[in-house]
């Protein structure tokens, strides 16, 4: 039970930070934010600062940042100039990849934090972590490393880690790897008792590369995800019009259906190991 709270908030923050990235980058822009939500409806509790509602709602695994125009269709209120839809396609661009870019960073200062602060003697390490700890720095588990150094060894570290993720995926998509091998809530559970066990140093690389995996996993040009998109933002720069609002709803209506169809059967087949 306290793996699957722990899993819950671990989720909840990591979709936290994601959400945030388009967010900040959103108000950098100067872009209207309508909403800023965590998790699914029902809806929990909600609050408006300013123009954007700020909401906390009951199904954790997810969230959005909604703004004015999203969607494609035009806006004619007092806010045009500052809907999504009238901003340029880089500024578009660049408020889809806040998400996938705040995962990162938000790894990566975990993974630097953990190189500052060292590793308690004895603390053994899953073998999904070993090789990177082994291949960046031969033994850290009684140095304290200065800043600099933490960040550089820290920057390999998640750089071999999202290289690696990125081939994990590519294999998926390429059909070299058993969807049987993902993992739903209930094996990322079973991962983050696992984990755990080893440590707190364990469960902490654990949260940095499941944010490295969602960066990953929505910079995927598949619809209903940030880089399905990104792409359709591409091909609109490259036909130089708008595609039809109604088919972009479509599609990634689909997109998301199949989302939670393979959650489903991941699910399913995470229950099947534990049987």
């Amino acid at each position: 039970m306290l793996s699957v709270l722990i899993l819950i908030a671990i989720l909840a923050v990591l979709v936290f930070v994601h959400e945030l990235g388009h967010f900040l980058f959103a108000k950098l822009t100067n872009t209207k934010v309508d909403e800023f939500a965590i998790g699914f409806p029902p809806r929990i509790y909600a609050r408006k600062y300013g123009e954007t509602t700020y909401a906390i709602n009951a199904i954790p695994f997810g969230g959005y940042v909604k703004m004015p125009g999203e969607d494609g269709d035009s806006i004619e209120t007092p806010y045009e100039s500052r809907a999504f839809c009238n901003k340029s396609k880089w500024v578009q661009g660049f408020i889809l990849l806040g998400g996938v870019f705040f995962n990162l960073l938000f790894a990566w200062t975990l993974v630097v934090i953990i190189f500052m602060t060292g590793i308690p003697a004895g603390e053994t390490f899953t073998a999904q972590y070993q090789n990177y700890i082994t291949e960046t720095t031969e033994d850290y588990s009684v140095v304290v490393l200065p800043l600099p150094l933490a960040i550089k060894e820290g920057s390999i570290f998640s750089y071999r880690l999202t290289r690696d993720t990125v081939t994990a995926f590519g294999d998926l998509i390429a059909g070299q790897t058993s969807f049987q091998e993902l993992s739903g809530p209930v094996g990322l559970g079973k991962v983050v008792d696992s984990a755990r066990s080893f440590g707190f140093t364990n469960l902490v690389l654990f949260v940095a590369f499941i944010s490295i995996n969602l960066a990953v996993l929505n910079f995927i040009p598949f619809p209903a995800l940030d880089g399905g998109r990104l792409l359709f933002l591409i091909i609109e720069a490259i036909i130089r019009r708008k595609i039809n609002p109604k088919i972009l709803s479509w599609v990634n209506g689909i997109g998301f259906s199949l989302l939670i169809l393979l959650m489903v059967i991941v699910t399913i087949s995470d229950i099947t190991k534990l049987i």
